[in-house]
């Protein structure tokens, strides 16, 4: 879509102001930092929930009287739940709102996250984990939708790639935290630790997050409402205090139909209009992705254990993979922008591929902490350009459906690895053998990437 900054911010008697123009006009307007702010903050504590229980794993294991390659399924049921959670609270989001469906989950996996902390038992620890996943994984599609629909056009893909590096953000900073409580504290304060600011952050967006312009005034097209007209009319002199105390009519794109789809309908729309082989690629980058970065995450402080390292030593080296998958994920979104995604992504994902098939054969913690840098700077950035396509190549209607059924599909490959690597853990493979059979997925992620260039032209042109 042509930039719309130079467009008048003001609509004359009469006429209508498009969103778009709202939403495009330079500077950026405080309500739209305020959204930045918070959806990177979810996005950080859903990374600090996500990495704590593989840093407590082992010591959880332990009180629990179990081996690791038993206690796996505890650490695959959060990850279950956010891949259901993603694909669920998506489609909710696109027939209710981006704002409420953020909060509810957001509250969601911080009680279950402080309830972690006093499991009595195996099964009660697995039941735990799952229903804060499906927190975890709800709050995702909630905050991307909700921050690209507040960026400018020109800047969508961008910001949606730069908020998620703030959960690589949220792994580094619950790595490096939960390395600390757990050599001076309990395991049970980890959990506490992640889930005490996650209510905060619950509360005050509960009283300061607005809900997305773009999506109000889309829905008011399929069930006006006086209350969102009234929201609306506010957001809108927020965006521009010039538009004066008369009402403005505000136009944008249809949701005519959302609202009426249930569960399933919500992904079949996902392949209708020449989606489908895009959305079949996204799933694959995303998929491959997350598979990836759970094994440097969630699953190397057990292969690093195995390997003879203290769980201090692997959550420092998680904290280094994840401050270099911040960075990484930061610039994603400008790369592709400049360069596309074939030249930015198709080599992020094959150095890193070769970089994980490396990380067995090294013992020494100072190479290590080099290869998990390079490996952090590579293939997670793949994944937030991924993140980022996703974001624009669906259209209002199904964006939130869209985002959420990618990066549920995406999630399952969480679950699936850490299953993986427990068989080949209760196997007996030495964990060079696991990690050059794990750099097979960032290997074909770069092929998908490949053939998803084409798809993304097509689907962009019908996001405008």
């Amino acid at each position: 879509m042509a930039s719309l900054q130079n467009t008048a911010s003001v609509a004359p008697i009469g006429e209508s102001l498009h969103v778009d123009t709202l939403l495009d006009t330079p500077p950026l307007k405080p309500v739209q930092y305020l959204v930045f702010v918070a959806c990177g903050l979810v996005a950080l504590l859903d990374g600090m929930d996500s990495q704590s229980i593989g840093v407590a794993g082992p010591m959880m294991a332990g009180d629990l009287h179990m081996k690791m390659a038993q206690f796996t399924p505890a650490l695959s049921s959060g990850l279950l739940g956010a891949a259901i959670g993603a694909m669920f609270f998506g489609g909710i989001a696109d027939r209710f709102g981006r704002r409420p469906v953020l909060i509810f989950a957001t509250t969601l996996f911080g009680i279950f996250t402080l309830a972690t902390a006093l499991p009595t038992s195996f099964a009660g620890l697995v039941a735990l984990r799952f229903i804060a996943g499906l927190g975890l994984g709800g709050v995702t599609p909630c905050f991307i939708t909700l921050s690209a629909e507040f960026a400018p056009t020109r800047y969508r893909t961008a910001m949606a790639a730069f908020l998620w590096a703030a959960y690589p953000l949220g792994n580094a900073v619950g790595g490096f935290t939960s390395a600390f409580v757990i050599t001076h504290s309990t395991w049970h304060m980890v959990f506490l630790v992640a889930g005490l600011p996650t209510m905060v952050l619950s509360l005050l967006m509960l009283l300061f997050l607005p809900e997305s312009l773009r999506y109000l005034v889309a829905r008011q097209h399929d069930r006006p409402s006086a209350a969102d007209e009234k929201v609306i009319q506010r957001l809108a002199r927020r965006f521009d205090p010039a538009l004066g105390a008369e009402p403005v009519s505000i136009v944008g794109p249809i949701l005519a139909e959302a609202r009426k789809r249930g569960f399933i309908e919500s992904l079949s729309v996902l392949f209708v209009e020449k989606r489908a082989l895009g959305t079949i690629m996204l799933w694959t980058v995303l998929y491959m992705g997350f598979a990836t970065t759970t094994v440097m995450v969630l699953m190397s402080p057990t292969i690093f254990r195995a390997d003879g390292l203290s769980l201090g030593v692997a959550g420092r080296l998680v904290g280094i993979f994840s401050i270099c998958a911040m960075l990484g994920m930061a610039v994603a979104g400008r790369l592709v922008q400049k360069f596309g995604p074939r030249l930015a992504l198709v080599p992020t994902f094959w150095i890193g591929a070769a970089f994980l098939a490396l990380l067995g054969h090294f013992q020494d913690p100072i190479m290590l902490g080099g290869i998990m840098a390079i490996i952090g700077l590579s293939a997670p950035l793949a994944v937030a350009g991924g993140i980022g396509l996703a974001a624009i190549f669906y259209p209002t209607e199904i964006r939130s459906s869209g985002v959420g059924w990618g990066m549920g599909l995406g999630r399952s490959g969480q679950v699936c690895s850490p299953l993986l690597i427990g068989l080949m853990l209760s196997l007996s493979w030495t964990p060079d053998h696991i990690l050059m059979v794990m750099a097979g997925a960032p290997f074909i992620g770069g092929l998908a990437i490949l053939l998803l260039a084409g798809s993304l032209r097509h689907g962009a042109e019908q996001a405008r």
